[in-house]
């Protein structure tokens, strides 16, 4: 993740993922046969995960799945409009204020042209005439067709502070930054290497899945803590998966009879890591309770599904219980 000149969040992208490598990929492509008509709110809503995102600019739908790869902002910042109207969150990311003083005299409509928006928003003018990101060209492969439903219907666009820092996990950077090498054997398993780890033992590693977070939870004996994590993950990731810790490599195995498409594998070595996770509390239940001694009990806790929380030896658990609304 690296800030760009107007503070915006900006990711490294993979090589091949530039503008340029878009255009090239998509420049002879033709949507005439597959354009639809009369897409509603309804079937705009069904395409809202990695997979399968469709977003609607302006009056048209597109189809961003394959493009998601190459959006500047990150796969996150775009599936912020996943299945919903993008149009309010594209003009607030893609609008600029420009000293244009100098350039007057340079615009072919002349002075008193450019003059009419002089000191408030040129935008409908400018696009009456030439739009500045002109993603109708640029996405013009991705046309699903044009839109007739509902935009009351259909949901606002995630704000800021949704996916992993909703999941209270801080600010987080890449795993190459992080000094994390990931890599996928063909068997389904991933594997997560880091010199710092040495020290790191069965016991210290949790796992949960949340909100369509999967996200690894490293809690050392030195009492420091970290946690990686991957966004927009189906439910069907965290069937049968296992952890395997050895030396400072941790392994994570997917069953074979698993079909995941290629594009989620991809995406496993694409994670993002962040240092001192906070503390957090999570749902269980107290399914048993006995009495050891007049000032110990022991708890059994059933946790929730997809959670495989582990204690390292001298660690605590805080635990927190409602009572009358207390």
């Amino acid at each position: 993740l690296a800030p760009s000149e107007t503070g915006r969040t900006r990711v490294v992208l993979r090589p091949g993922r530039s503008l340029m490598d878009w255009i090239r990929l998509t420049a002879s492509r033709s949507t005439a046969a597959r354009v639809k008509s009369g897409i509603d709110h309804v079937e705009l809503s069904k395409h809202a995960n990695v997979n399968d995102c469709w977003t609607l600019l302006g009056d048209q739908v597109y189809d961003v799945t394959e493009y998601l790869s190459f959006h500047p902002g990150g796969v996150d910042e775009l599936m912020r409009a996943a299945g919903t109207d993008a149009t309010e969150l594209f003009n607030e990311y893609h609008a600029w204020v420009y000293d244009v003083t100098e350039y007057l005299s340079f615009h072919p409509g002349g002075v008193d042209e450019l003059m009419r928006a002089a000191g408030t928003d040129a935008t409908e003018l400018f696009n009456e005439y030439h739009a500045w990101v002109n993603y109708e060209t640029m996405l013009k492969t991705c046309l699903v067709g044009t839109f007739n439903g509902d935009r009351s219907l259909l949901r606002n666009a995630k704000p800021l502070g949704t996916g992993d820092e909703k999941a209270g996990s801080g600010k987080g950077v890449n795993f190459e930054t992080a000094e994390i090498r990931a890599s996928m054997s063909s068997d389904g398993q991933l594997r997560l290497h880091c010199a710092k780890w040495s020290e790191l033992r069965d016991e210290n590693v949790s796992l949960e899945f949340r909100e369509k977070i999967l996200r690894l939870l490293l809690h050392f004996s030195n009492g420091t803590s970290c946690s990686l994590h991957w966004t927009y993950m189906p439910e069907t990731i965290f069937d049968g998966l296992s952890v395997t810790v050895r030396d400072d490599t941790i392994m994570l195995h997917i069953q074979q009879n698993n079909i995941i498409d290629t594009s989620i594998l991809r995406r496993w070595t694409t994670g993002s890591y962040c240092a001192n996770s906070a503390r957090e509390y999570r749902n269980c239940e107290i399914c048993e309770m006995h009495e050891i001694t007049h000032d110990t009990r022991l708890f059994v806790l059933r946790m929730q599904p997809f959670c495989r929380l582990m204690v390292p030896v001298g660690h605590h658990v805080y635990l927190r219980i409602c009572i009358n609304g207390n």
